[in-house]
């Protein structure tokens, strides 16, 4: 069975770990330390041992470097080092020493080496650890090399060897000729003379062709050995040395890809754990053992907390690790040295230390405690935070296999979720940031537990004296105690003072706080007042100070004296704008009041590498910008499908989508979220709803949660609370079963916010379009799928959230629209510019307010009154120009105009306006004009010269009536459209006006038939008398041509006139009455008709023809226009000229024939 399975089945059947035997554990077993191996100072049974942590899968492991270290005394330890000659593919060459290294599974160079090869390489990134350092990470180089030894020739090739900055291998632990000289079994043997002085090659096993033995000496016991390789004679073991050093030199112990695989765990789960609530809900045994002994062991002393450190095994005694102390002392040293400024601010940081109690020298160096420790330290800078440098204890750092968290239970998470702290920072109008000052340093530690917290320093910083010992008195950064441990310390505060203060100020300590941060929004000023003065006291009282207080209100600001706001509000003026600033890692406008991001973008290769530092470098807890990331972790996910090295160059398909994203990427910074979820004017709610939207693809699945507020005048507010978005499986899944996930997400998101959350919600709606899911909810027999999820099925047609029907348009489109058309007035106006005259707003006195583009008129006092400023041909001012057309009854331009120059200034704002009432629908139902086209060429049948006379007739009002002659009846009927008179041409007009004078004429005459036919008679000769060309002044021009000398073949046909008045209507004389009518008929047509033959005076010029699918109104005068069918045209005529002049309309109850100008024109087809 191996170690692995033994471990298993121990924790299988919860058995003590030392005697095998259960109701127990260790750290409680009565039993003597079961393990015999030398130096293995862990409390378990021999058949559990191993150098290995339990559990670790070492076939899952990248490439390590395993070395020993070597202290030097009077006995010289020798490496195995040789003199070699190194060789580039480019040729050139150098020598050096190399360290055959049995224990190490990679090959490494000092990237000195490579500087005198000058060969090419390309870049490479692993994790290196140490003896006495838990890891870093190192950016190398990655080449191929050919050693031999000094005097040979035989070559030895070298794959993949890794470059580091320095070796820290000394070349005095190299042998020489003098050394082996005394040596009988050695003394034959002849190591080249060099003058080298650095090792720059350490040699792997991943090189065996170096390793494997031709030859082996050896001594006896405790005696050197040799051993000749292809490179030569390596001399390893302890030889006499007098002029050894008191160094130690530490070694490489591991460098592998761990980091890159911490890396895209974060990435896939950077949004939050599906499992980290569930698991958080009870204590592990060591969890509830840490909060014993914190419980038992916590008093308060000077106003501070004292807790003891919370130790696995409080009888286990530690080694004495003073050497690995000053080891890493002398690493700070020469990092010190060589930053005069780093060494300036370490000093001040390690004084101000002893200064403020934190830490103190320790004078009695012997002590009766089994565990003294001394932990190593360096500092750690933050490129946010210029000038200022924090001291890293390092806790990790292990010695003989033991370091001190490995001694210290973690304790139970007693932190608010980041998540929750966020959200609940959103929940009001005014907000509150604050943070405590050195957290951890101020809760102390107890007096017998100091010793284990030791370390070496220079008194007053000062390299060139003795090193003294120091201990610290306070939890330490670094410690994996002290995050569980001074959190516990102020909840304790909040709890032992809570009855001195308002319910309020001890939840706020209770659920605000995520470490040392405090994020706090209540609904007025006057509340975050009070509630900023009591927290101070409470936490006062717990030893703790806050600090750096920040809020969006300047009247809270005012309240907070400057000694204790943040640094960017100190000396605000009454004027200047409020910064930004990170709350919990997420960029707060403050001024604003948004949340927005940045992004930072560093120069990486295109490899897997590089290309994973990019997406794990933006930080979103909330999963507001999950659609933007999910396309770059997509890519991360197809480079692992297809495993790709990490610092292998990506194809050309990735090379391309990943550039898109990347020149995509800072448009991010134009995005931002309101913080807070109420509107700023907004003073009561009535309705609070949580709408959670759920959905899958083949990309991945996700969930968002919006926030639904209708405040007391029943204004409705959304707001994106949320989001979570992952990637598919590569292994392929049904889309409806991520649709399923995707659901199941939406319920997880639930749970969160409904456990932070501190409104009340009114109802939860969740939403999905697939009827799959829903299928799956209802199954009752896969508990994967029951009791999950409750929602509503939203058809995929149906759109959600549509900006058209928002009320008006949002800051952020207004100010993306101005940037678009007046990017170079917004740039001299953020200089306090004016801008140039030739501008298009030049005119129009603009200001710059709140990133928006105002017109300041001289009547607007307030800048936020003043309208803004707005192209005329953007689509969304089409869209404010349709909302006030509508709002305001479709009235006409004027008006709509007016309307809305009370809050947009729209350049052209005339023109626009007109341009938006002519597309309007509904105003072309009632006020739209009828198509029409240019008037057609005359009818073929109207210049036929060689037919005779009523060849082609055209007949209206009076007919046709079928007489018998005695003849066949040769007609052809040919109809026109109906409601189209006017394709009758002059007949239609010669028949509307004849009527129209029949009418006036004989209206109240009463003709008997012989009287009206000889009055039509005489009607029909004086009508085609009429001039059918036109009248020439020249007397000397042939006669006026008219119908009547077409028919008649002669000019003159009219009888003689007589002598007639007015009064011989009333006489019986009847012939002289219709003479009298045709007198006047005659005058009224010269009069009304003959004027309008010498023009046309419509339909003058070509016009878009009417085309099938287009949607028209059909005009009917029988009813009234408001109720005019409507209708689709579906067949179309055209004329000899090629217009279309009718066509055939479909309407909800029948097809019918119409010219187009009885059409008014809806919407075109196309």
């Amino acid at each position: 069975m191996s170690l692995d399975d033994r471990y298993k089945l121990v924790r299988m059947l919860k058995l003590c770990y030392n005697c095998l035997k259960g109701k127990h554990f260790a750290n409680n077993c009565r039993k003597p330390k079961a393990c015999t191996v030398s130096d293995c100072n862990v409390k378990h049974n021999i058949l559990l041992h191993s150098w290995s942590k339990p559990g670790f899968d070492h076939a899952a492991t990248q490439p390590s470097v395993n070395c020993a270290a070597t202290k030097g005394s009077m006995i010289k330890n020798c490496l195995g080092i040789i003199p070699v000659l190194v060789k580039g593919r480019n040729g050139n060459s150098c020598k050096t020493f190399a360290l055959l290294d049995d224990g190490a599974d990679k090959t490494l160079c000092d990237e000195r080496l490579l500087q005198k090869l000058n060969i090419a390489s390309k870049p490479v990134t692993f994790e290196m650890s140490t003896v006495s350092s838990s890891g870093s990470t190192i950016h190398g180089q990655e080449v191929d090399l050919q050693v031999k030894a000094i005097d040979g020739n035989d070559n030895v090739s070298l794959k993949k060897v890794w470059s580091v900055k320095k070796l820290p291998i000394s070349a005095r632990s190299a042998a020489e000729n003098v050394d082996i000289r005394k040596l009988p079994y050695l003394a034959d043997i002849q190591i080249p003379s060099t003058d080298l002085t650095e090792v720059m090659l350490l040699i792997g096993t991943d090189s065996p062709n170096a390793h494997i033995p031709l030859e082996v000496r050896s001594g006896n016991e405790n005696q050197p050995y040799a051993i000749r390789s292809r490179l030569g004679w390596a001399i390893r073991g302890p030889i006499e040395d007098t002029h050894a050093s008191n160094v130690i030199n530490v070694h490489f112990e591991e460098a592998r890809d761990v980091l890159l695989q911490r890396q895209l765990e974060r990435m896939w789960t950077s949004d939050f754990d599906d499992r980290a609530r569930e698991d958080k809900n009870g204590l592990s045994i060591e969890d509830k053992e840490a909060m014993k002994m914190m419980e038992s062991s916590i008093t308060q002393e000077d106003g501070h907390f004292k807790l003891g450190l919370p130790w696995r095994d409080r009888e286990t005694t530690l080694p004495n690790n003073m050497v690995l102390a000053h080891a890493r002392l002398q690493q700070l040293k020469r990092k010190l040295s060589s930053n005069e400024t780093l060494h300036k601010m370490y000093t001040t940081t390690v004084n101000d230390y002893i200064e403020k109690g934190y830490a103190k020298e320790v004078t009695n160096i012997e002590s009766k405690s089994k565990r003294v420790w001394y932990l190593p330290h360096h500092p750690i800078t933050n490129e946010n935070k210029p000038g200022k440098v924090r001291v890293v204890f390092d806790c990790a750092s292990k010695y003989q296999g033991i370091s001190l968290n490995s001694q210290l239970l973690q304790g139970p998470d007693l932190m608010n979720s980041l998540v929750g702290v966020i959200i609940r920072f959103r929940q009001d109008k005014v907000a509150l940031a604050a943070d405590i000052e050195a957290m951890f340093h101020q809760v102390r530690v107890r007096e017998d537990d100091c010793d284990a917290l030791r370390f070496l320093w220079w008194p007053n910083g000062n390299l060139d004296q003795k090193p003294k010992i120091y201990c610290m008195n306070v939890h330490l950064f670094g410690a994996t105690s002290s995050p569980s441990c001074t959190a516990y310390a102020l909840k304790r505060t909040a709890r032992y003072y809570a009855h001195l203060f308002d319910q309020e100020v001890a939840l706020t300590v209770e659920r605000n706080f995520y470490v040392d941060d405090c994020l706090k929004s209540v609904p007025s000023e006057q509340q975050a007042i009070k509630l900023a003065t009591d927290l101070q006291s409470m936490i006062k009282m717990g030893g703790f100070r806050l600090t750096k207080w920040l809020s969006n209100k300047r009247n809270v600001l005012n309240a907070i004296p400057e000694s204790e706001r943040a640094s960017s509000v100190v000396s605000l003026g009454p004027s200047d704008m409020l910064p930004s600033d990170k709350a919990l890692g997420v960029i707060w406008d403050v001024n604003e009041d948004k949340i927005k991001f940045k992004v930072k973008l560093s120069d990486k290769p295109l490899t897997r590498r590089g290309i994973l530092s990019v997406v794990s470098s933006i930080f979103d807890p909330l999963g507001l910008v999950s659609p933007v990331t999910l396309r770059a972790k997509a890519i991360v996910q197809h480079l692992c499908k297809e495993k790709f090295g990490w610092d292998e160059q990506i194809p050309q398909e990735y090379h391309d989508k990943w550039k898109s994203w990347v020149k995509n990427l800072p448009c991010l910074e134009n995005l931002s979220v309101n913080r807070c979820f109420l509107p700023r004017d907004v003073q009561h709610v009535k309705n609070v709803q949580l709408h959670i939207f759920s959905d899958g693809s083949e990309l991945g699945y996700g969930a968002c949660a919006y926030l639904r507020v209708v405040d007391e005048n029943d204004r409705t507010t959304c707001s994106l609370m949320m989001g979570k978005a992952r990637l598919a499986p590569i292994k392929q899944v049904s889309i409806p079963r991520l649709e399923l996930s995707g659901a199941v997400t939406a319920c997880r998101l639930y749970e969160i916010l409904s456990d932070e959350l501190e409104l009340k919600i009114n109802k939860v709606t969740f939403w999905t379009d697939s009827t799959i899911v829903l299928g799956y909810i209802r199954n009752t027999s896969r508990y994967y799928c029951r009791n999950r999820y409750l929602g509503h099925h939203l058809p995929c047609n149906n759109g959600n959230l549509n900006v058209t029907e928002l009320r008006e348009a949002t800051d952020e489109i207004l100010a993306h629209v101005q940037m678009s058309y007046f990017s170079d007035e917004i740039t001299n106006l953020k200089k306090a510019k004016p801008v140039k005259k030739g501008s298009r707003i030049a005119s129009l006195n603009p200001v710059l307010v709140n990133e928006l583009i105002r017109s300041k008129g001289r009547l607007n006092y307030d800048l936020s009154t003043c309208p803004v400023i707005l192209p005329n041909k953007h689509h969304v001012t089409t869209l404010i120009i349709r909302y006030y057309h509508e709002t305001t009854g479709h009235v006409g331009k004027q008006q709509v105009l007016a309307a809305s120059r009370e809050k947009y200034w729209i350049l052209k704002g005339s023109s626009a306006v007109k341009t938006v009432i002519d597309r309007c629908v509904p105003c072309k139902r009632q006020h739209g004009p009828f198509c029409k086209q240019q008037m057609a060429p005359l009818l073929e049948e109207q210049m036929t010269a060689d037919k005779p006379p009523f060849t082609f007739v055209g007949v209206d009002y009076f007919g046709p009536l079928n007489v018998k002659l005695g003849r066949s009846v040769d007609i052809i009927w040919t109809f026109n459209p109906p409601y189209a008179s006017h394709r009758g041409g002059a007949w239609e007009r010669m028949i509307r006006s004849t009527r129209n004078i029949f009418k006036a004429l004989i209206n109240q005459q009463l003709l008997s038939d012989e009287q009206l036919l000889t009055f039509m008679a005489e009607t029909e000769r004086i009508m085609n008398d009429r001039p059918i060309t036109a009248i020439s002044d020249d007397c000397r021009d042939l006669p006026v041509l008219t119908p009547n000398m077409l028919l008649l073949m002669k000019s003159n046909t009219s009888t003689p006139q007589g002598v007639f008045d007015k009064k011989d209507i009333y006489a019986k004389r009847w012939w002289k009455q219709i003479q009298h009518l045709a007198n006047e008929f005659w005058k009224r047509w010269l009069r009304e008709y003959l004027p309008t033959l010498q023009q046309r005076r419509k339909w003058q010029r070509e016009e878009r023809d009417v085309e099938i699918d287009d949607i028209v109104l059909v005009a009917d005068e029988r009813i009234q226009r408001g109720q005019w069918p409507l209708g689709r045209i579906v067949e179309v005529t055209r004329s000899r000229d090629g217009h279309i002049r009718s066509c055939v309309v479909k309407t909800s109850q029948s097809h019918i024939l119409r010219p187009i100008n009885k059409l008014c024109l809806l919407e075109c087809s196309k």
